[in-house]
Formats: structure tokens, C-alpha cells, sequence
């Protein structure tokens, strides 16, 4: 049984909302396939995620496995290794540029980077990053991709039921764009919009010489009930169309990249007549991949032709790989990496890093410094005002030096204890006046951690008694569902955070509103920061 770990023939493994698909090849040709629908009914015949697979199993797991278990026998795949395509649903997939530092500082400072753009612990991610170094640019390229733990824990140890040895777990798109690759249907040296689809769902990749930058997955349909008569084919072209244009809008925006070369269209061979709405409305050039003409499987349904190619492509990953082979379960590999990236570098390490980064980032530096500054200045400048006289003062005052201090009377113990209340009164002013600072200072540093990328902060109002704060913000995506989305995650990251939330655990939206700056949409919103006791004095704003 040992020696079957070390063949080289491998399988390709992918759930889908309709079932699991399994397709072993051997020198690239595909030599068993196994196509089952689930036992048991699911509700949603759109995009599946992990959670809904494992809700499959939940109770019936002794039936759910005896019946995978047969159908791969069945089936005669007859090789224990698998590739595993994770489906969208659970990924981050994250793209972003960094100076091009020395080769030994690179996993340091993608380490560095990455954790901008994960909503959680990086110890609760499995994840696995890629790069590639533009000289002519002189940046370096980081396609970053993770999913939490526990699923990959909870998918290995169903993989161990079913004999199943698994290879590499990667992005089911990443597998589909690897099929194209080795099938000639895109070239290296090109730009593409790549799109996938089928009645209910679509997926979006936009790539740049065999690199992706962008992805989404799209709910088209909400279930196959759903597809009335008006729901049909003009209603999915029309949100088609508009979902790639709201794509290439924020790949232009974000990435400053040049044209697209062409776009490909993946699905069944009844949409191949959109090729020229796609074409006309987007102004591409347009060609149409029937999925069925990517392998050649008798015998097989239509709506598990997309499932079938991205279990074929996970299962082509040794065969021939393409430029990104993202593996979500090297732990080991993993492991090394945090530990490169954890190790202190030497000052002179750092002297290069930040010189190389200030050089490739000296206007987003310069902006954030001045923000800094300001925010700094404005919330402590106002009350150094009121504190220096009062620490002159004390620093000259205490008890002992009562008699000494002018206007002060001893002949009668009312007007000492009469200065003495005015000395503590104005110590409790000079304590109260720094305490708030320090204390506003921690909260705008960890306001500015816990935001996330696309939300900007324009204005904010602090409030001393009891402390509270008021800030305004904007939301820029060119997609309007990710701009309510950045807005939501910033809440739940204020939220989820105890030391920015213990002071102040009342924590509101107040207001939102969608802008049209000329072509360029973004929402505005107001958040609200208290402890919900009566606001009275306030210290200060931007």
C-alpha cells in the first residue's frame, strides 16, 4: 500500500454544489473519472463552501463515507494521491507589489506585508504565497492566498477515511487556469479577462503574463428554481457584462495595468453565441472555450462539465504546472517560511529594507506620515496649550511650599484647606489632560491596524467624559457589494478588537451614503464610538 504514495499517476479532487468529481490522469491524459452527486439534497445548487460540505456529513458520516468510498471503487481510480481544488467560497486570494528588496529579506517583508489583508490571526491561516521580481519595474509581485485552518484540518482527516493521500490543496480557478495553460488556450506573453460560468454562478480571473491579480466569484442565480422565464439568458448576460466591466474598472484602478489582450469565455456550448455581446458591449476581443472540447468524457451530465475541468486541471499540477502552483496544505513549507520571516534581521537588514520601500513608496509614506503628524499635533498640540502653566505650577507647588505661595492666607485652616483643594483640582486637570491624550493616541493607532484595504478615514471628533469617539470614513471598490462588504468588516474589526473596544463597547454605524465623484462611485459613513453614558466635554477633532 506504501508504494502507491509514490506513483506518479495523481488524481484531481473538487467538490462542487452538485457533488465530488474525481479524475485521475497518467501523462497528461485522463484515465478514470468519477462524477456522483451527493446522497443527500442540498437546498442551494449555487456556490458550495466548506462548511456546506462538511454540513453534509454532519450526522451522517458513516453513510456519507461507505458511499464515497464505493463510487471511487467503482469507479476504478486506482491511485491514492489527490489535488485538492478548494472551492471560492472560503478563499482569500490577495494580491499586492513591494519594493524589490534583497532575495533574503523577501519572506520578511512578505510577511510583513500579508498581514494588511488577512481579517484574522495569521496562526489560524493556512495559507501559501508565490512572487515574481519585475526588474524593469523594480517591484516585486506577491499573489497571496489563504484559508482558515480548521477546514483543510477537517478535509484531510475525510481524505484519511477515503485512503486518499493529498498532494497539494490550491484554489479550484488556479487549477482551471493551469488546463488552459497546457490546452493552448492562453499564452504567457499575454494579458487576459478570463470567465467562467454557468446558470447559477461565475467566476473572474484577470491575468497578466501567466500571473493572476484578480478574482471573484459571482452568484448569479440563487437557486436553479430561480431561472424563470424572465431570469434566463438575457438577465445572466446583462450581469455579466456589467460585473466584468465593475472588474476591469478596479484592475485598471488598482494595478495601473495596461490593456487586456483578449478574453477568454469558458462554459457550455450553448453560450457560445454571446461572443459578440461580450465583445461589443466590453470592447475585447472575445473567444468562446466550449468546456466539453477541453477533454473528451462520454457519457457525461452538462452541469458537471466546469466541475470536471478544474478537478482535470488540479489533477495536471505535476504533469506540467503552470506559473502559480499555490499549495494551502505545506505546512512544513509553511512553517519554514514564518520562520525566515520571523528571524531578526541585522540593523543594517533594515536600514536597506526601509530605504528600498521609502524609495518605491515615498508618496503613500509622506501621506501617511502627514496624517500621523497631524492627528498628533491636533489632539496633543491643543491640550499642551493648558498643560505647560499648569505643570510649571505644580512643579513649584506642593504642601510644604504653602506659605510661600502668593494669596495664600494661614491664619485660618479653611483657607488652607482652601488652596489645598485648589492645588488637587488643578493636579487632577494636568493628570486628566495627559491620560486622555495617551489614551486617544493608543485608540487612533489601533483604529488605523484595524482597518481594512479600501477604507480611508476623513475626519474625527473625540470626546474626553466619558470617552467616546466619532470618525468619518469612505469605502472605495469598484464593486458595490465589496464596498457595504469593507464597511461591514471594518465594524467587526472594531468590534473583535478588546483593546480598542473596552473603553467604548457601543459601537455604530450611524449613517452611510453612496457618492458619485464623476465614474468613480464610493460609499461615505459616519461610525460612532461610546460607552452610551451622557458625552459632555469634548476634547478635540481632525
Amino acid at each position: 500500500m506504501l508504494a502507491n504514495f509514490f506513483r506518479k499517476d495523481i488524481a484531481g479532487l473538487f467538490f462542487s454544489s452538485k457533488g465530488m468529481v474525481v479524475i485521475q490522469q497518467a501523462a497528461g491524459k485522463i484515465k478514470n473519472q468519477l462524477g456522483v452527486p451527493y446522497p443527500i439534497k442540498r437546498e442551494d445548487t449555487t456556490g458550495v463552501s466548506s462548511d456546506d460540505i462538511f454540513e453534509l456529513f454532519k450526522n451522517k458520516e458513516t453513510e456519507m463515507i461507505a458511499f464515497l468510498q464505493k463510487a471511487i471503487r467503482d469507479s476504478r481510480i486506482d491511485t491514492p494521491n489527490v489535488v485538492v481544488a478548494l472551492p471560492p467560497k472560503d478563499l482569500i486570494i490577495r494580491f499586492f507589489e513591494m519594493p524589490n528588496i534583497p532575495r533574503s529579506e523577501v519572506l520578511a517583508g512578505i510577511n510583513f506585508e500579508m498581514k494588511k489583508y488577512i481579517p484574522f490571526k495569521i496562526e489560524e491561516l493556512a495559507y501559501d504565497f508565490q512572487y515574481r521580481v519585475k526588474q524593469k519595474a523594480n517591484i516585486i509581485e506577491v499573489i497571496l492566498c489563504g484559508i482558515k485552518q480548521d477546514p483543510i484540518d477537517k478535509y484531510i482527516g475525510l481524505f484519511r477515511q477515503l485512503n486518499l493521500n493529498v498532494v497539494a490543496f490550491e484554489p479550484a480557478l488556479f487549477s482551471l487556469f493551469r488546463l488552459l495553460v497546457i490546452k493552448n488556450k492562453i499564452l504567457s506573453t499575454k494579458s487576459y479577462v478570463i470567465l467562467e460560468f454557468d446558470q447559477q454562478e461565475a467566476n473572474i480571473l484577470i491575468a497578466e503574463k501567466g500571473f493572476p491579480y484578480f478574482t471573484r466569484d459571482i452568484k448569479l442565480i440563487s437557486t436553479a428554481a430561480a431561472v424563470k422565464e424572465e431570469e434566463g439568458f438575457d438577465a445572466i448576460l446583462f450581469r455579466l457584462i456589467n460585473e466584468i466591466r465593475v472588474s476591469l474598472d478596479y484592475y485598471r484602478r488598482q494595478f495601473m495595468k495596461g490593456d487586456i489582450d483578449e478574453m477568454i469565455v469558458i462554459s457550455n456550448k450553448s453560450y457560445s453565441s454571446w461572443v459578440d455581446n461580450f465583445s461589443k458591449e466590453l470592447g475585447l476581443k472575445v473567444s468562446f472555450v466550449a468546456l466539453n472540447d477541453l477533454f473528451k468524457i462520454k457519457d457525461v451530465r452538462e452541469d458537471m462539465l466546469s466541475d470536471i475541468a478544474k478537478a482535470y486541471g488540479a489533477a495536471l499540477r505535476i504533469e506540467r504546472p503552470s506559473l502559480v502552483t499555490l499549495n494551502l496544505g505545506k505546512t512544513k513549507e509553511k512553517a519554514d517560511k514564518l520562520a525566515l520571516a520571523a528571524a531578526a534581521p541585522s540593523g543594517e537588514d533594515l536600514q536597506a529594507f526601509f530605504t528600498a520601500f521609502f524609495k518605491q513608496s515615498k508618496a503613500a509614506i509622506l501621506k501617511g506620515l502627514a496624517i500621523g503628524v497631524a492627528i498628533f499635533l491636533v489632539g496633543y498640540g491643543m491640550s499642551f496649550s493648558k498643560l505647560f502653566p499648569l505643570e510649571k505650577q505644580l512643579a513649584t507647588a506642593s504642601v510644604k511650599q504653602l506659605p510661600f505661595l502668593p494669596g495664600v492666607d494661614l491664619s485660618s485652616l479653611e483657607s488652607v484647606q482652601s488652596s489645598e483643594m485648589v492645588f488637587n483640582e488643578k493636579r487632577r486637570d494636568f493628570s486628566n489632560l495627559t491620560d486622555n491624550n495617551v489614551f486617544f493616541y493608543k485608540k487612533i493607532l489601533l483604529l488605523s491596524r484595524l482597518m481594512p484595504t479600501g477604507v480611508w478615514l476623513t475626519g474625527l471628533d473625540y470626546y474626553a467624559n466619558p470617552p467616546s469617539l466619532k470618525f468619518q470614513c469612505y469605502s472605495y471598490d469598484a464593486d458595490q457589494k465589496m464596498r457595504s462588504e469593507n464597511i461591514n468588516k471594518f465594524i467587526l474589526n472594531l468590534k473583535g478588537s478588546n483593546d480598542f473596544s473596552r473603553d467604548m463597547p457601543s459601537i455604530e454605524l450611524k449613517s452611510y451614503r453612496e457618492v458619485n465623484a464623476g465614474k468613480v462611485y464610493y460609499m461615505q459613513f459616519d461610525v460612532t464610538c461610546e460607552n452610551k453614558s451622557e458625552r459632555t466635554a469634548a476634547t478635540g477633532g481632525i
